[in-house]
């Protein structure tokens, strides 16, 4: 018995010891399913391609974790497609990747790689690795400045587009202005892109300044320019000149907040024209034009002869020569006529993309620029940028703020991407004025307000807010202008509010002339109305009662009063009412006479006052020459 008690309590501990050990395990898978990975790996960035020279091998590249990212933060398993004649390793702890060509292999090769978790896998992007031994320096084209007169404590903004068969690396600067050069580092990347350089040329007028670019590739292969010289000129003459202080030389070397613009540029360039324009007008004042490579675009430029004689105009281009064709280059314009130019903007497949600067140039008697801005973006974009400055802040003065908004989209891949914001203060002629960058990370749409600081003493006129968005392989830019100076506001206001304040001052109009037309009416008949009163009291004096009683009738009828029966049958009556209403006209003449007598003993007094401020300015002067002569008389007798 007791064996069998003792059997029957080992079976129920056993079955509570499996029931507890299921119930920890039960609750260990539940706690284990909480944490699972939920999506995909994300690619967080691009995988930049890889250069490097034959019989040489490539370790440690880059990692892998770099690039990939897991949701929920867990380990990812990478891999990749094959690659011929390059011996691809990830190194299982670290996930760095090494590439390992074949002996005396030279070429290109492609290569994807995968990030895989228990939700799925995700490419990168394709990287290109390029094997060779690079002897090829890079190329250069389109060097240039963005001024074509430069004067003494201007500054200048030098450019040369470069391109390498494989990558660009850095560039340098080379400036002489008094003596020594001057060399000014810069980095870049891709096949293709700008150096660029800022500086103050210090130089007094009529001496030559020389300068040029050198640039490098990763393979350590250098290249120069062609050496390039230009004049100082020799200043205008201007008034109360404004101080000067530098700008930025672009996005490279961002300046700090407190930079200010140059004292020359686009804005004083417009102002000075149109105050010398007197026999043509040009619409618009500038173009700004937005492209893609490969695009065409037209507008009109509209040319009025506003003078007295026919004209002889010609057009001329300044800087955009390789984006823009006119209709017509000359012709005449007779008193009073327009002449409507098409003007065709082209950009090519291999334009590069970037803010171009350039002038129309409309010369007669006179000239008048019309500055152009196109901005180019690749045929191809991954990401777009625009940028919107709202009514607020089209119009600001020195010193204050200007805000934009600003939305960038990722156009093909709706992936987390990481990009560099550049915002910038521009003039018509590319001068920048002030500038900062800032990392930005986006999927989709990215809404974003930014501000900027108009330096304090930046001349009145049209700039730029510009801004570009990039990464090592792609770019996109878009700009908005606006205006500079407080004598803008009133004409921007006028322009907005015109219909409105048109209307309103007719309206005012309108009421005065109907007040002053109701004032003068009622003299009219107040006066028409005393002297057919007299002509009635005549009439009743010489007997013409019939005559009377029908004036009399007519004069009530224009008073607007009823006219009593009784009086017209009763001569004594009616003679009665006629002493009573020539009591009131007398009233009311009397009445307007004091109210003009009042003005006129007004503008009597005010003309009395001037005289007799007049005559103590007349007797002060005298007196004051008499003291005059007797102390000329005194140093006479005293010498």
């Amino acid at each position: 018995m007791n064996r069998i008690k003792g059997r029957y309590y080992l079976v129920i501990g056993l079955f509570y010891l499996f029931f507890l050990l299921n119930s920890v395990i039960i609750a260990q898978d539940v706690e284990t399913g909480m944490n699972v990975t939920v999506s995909p790996p994300i690619l967080i960035q691009l995988i930049p391609n890889f250069t490097w020279e034959t019989n040489q091998n490539l370790t440690n590249a880059f990692c892998l974790d770099d690039y990939f990212k897991d949701p929920s933060g867990f380990s990812l398993n990478y891999t990749f497609t094959s690659v011929p004649n390059i011996l691809v390793v990830i190194n299982s702890t670290t996930n760095n990747v090494s590439f390992y060509p074949d002996f005396g292999f030279m070429g290109i090769r492609n290569i994807t790689f995968y990030a895989t978790n228990d939700m799925g896998t995700t490419p990168s992007n394709p990287v290109t690795l390029f094997v060779n031994l690079d002897d090829e320096a890079p190329k250069w084209k389109n060097p240039g400045k963005n001024k074509v007169n430069v004067y003494q404590n201007d500054y200048v903004n030098f450019t040369t587009t470069w391109t390498d068969n494989y990558q660009l690396q850095g560039y340098t600067f080379y400036l002489r202005q008094q003596g020594a050069w001057v060399s000014t580092p810069g980095s870049f990347s891709g096949i293709e892109n700008i150096s660029r350089a800022s500086a103050q040329i210090v130089s007094i007028p009529g001496n030559f300044i020389y300068w040029y670019f050198c640039a490098n590739d990763t393979s350590a292969n250098s290249n120069c320019t062609d050496l390039y010289s230009f004049n100082v000129s020799v200043p205008p003459v201007v008034d109360n000149p404004p101080s000067v202080s530098p700008p930025s030389s672009g996005a490279t070397s961002p300046p700090p907040a407190t930079t200010t613009p140059p004292a020359t540029g686009a804005a004083v360039v417009q102002s000075e024209a149109k105050k010398k324009i007197k026999d043509f007008l040009v619409e618009p004042s500038f173009f700004k034009i937005s492209m893609k490579q490969a695009s065409v675009d037209t507008r009109i430029l509209k040319i009025t002869n506003i003078g007295n004689t026919e004209i002889f105009i010609n057009l001329s281009l300044l800087g955009v020569e390789d984006f823009v064709v006119l209709s017509e280059n000359s012709f005449n314009l007779t008193n009073g006529e327009v002449k409507k130019i098409t003007v065709d903007f082209i950009t090519k497949n291999n334009t590069v993309p970037d803010q171009y600067f350039g002038r129309i140039i409309v010369s007669s008697s006179q000239i008048q620029e019309v500055p152009v801005i196109i901005d180019v973006n690749p045929i191809n974009q991954k990401f777009s940028v625009d940028v919107n400055i709202s009514e607020k802040y089209k119009v600001v003065k020195p010193g204050e703020m200007v805000q934009a908004n600003i939305i960038i989209k990722n156009i093909k891949d709706i992936t987390p991407t990481n990009v560099k914001l550049h915002i910038a203060i521009k003039d018509f002629s590319g001068t920048i004025y002030d500038s900062y960058e800032e990392d930005i990370l986006f999927d989709d749409t990215l809404n974003l307000i930014r501000n900027i600081t108009v330096p304090s003493n930046t001349i009145v006129g049209e700039y730029l807010f510009y801004a570009r968005i990039y990464d090592e392989n792609n770019i996109a830019i878009d700009s908005d202008s606006f205006q500079v100076g407080t004598r803008y506001l009133l004409a921007v206001y006028f322009k907005k509010y015109f219909l409105f304040i048109l209307l309103l001052f007719l309206f005012i109009l309108t009421i005065f002339l109907i007040l002053r037309y109701k004032k003068e009416r009622e003299k009219e008949r107040t006066l028409t109305l005393y002297l057919m009163l007299t002509e009635l009291k005549n009439l009743i004096k010489d007997g013409k009662f019939d005559k009377a009683v029908q004036l009399y009738i007519r004069i009530k009828t224009i008073y607007g009063e009823p006219v009593s029966r009784a009086s017209i049958k009763d001569k004594e009556k009616l003679k009665e009412e006629i002493e009573k209403l020539s009591n009131k006209l007398k009233g009311e003449l009397e009445t307007a006479k004091e109210a003009n007598s009042d003005k006129e003993k007004s503008d009597t007094k005010k003309s009395e006052d001037i005289k007799e401020v007049n005559k103590e300015e007349t007797i002060v002067k005298n007196e004051e020459k008499k003291e005059s002569e007797n102390e000329v008389k005194n140093e006479e007798k005293t010498k």
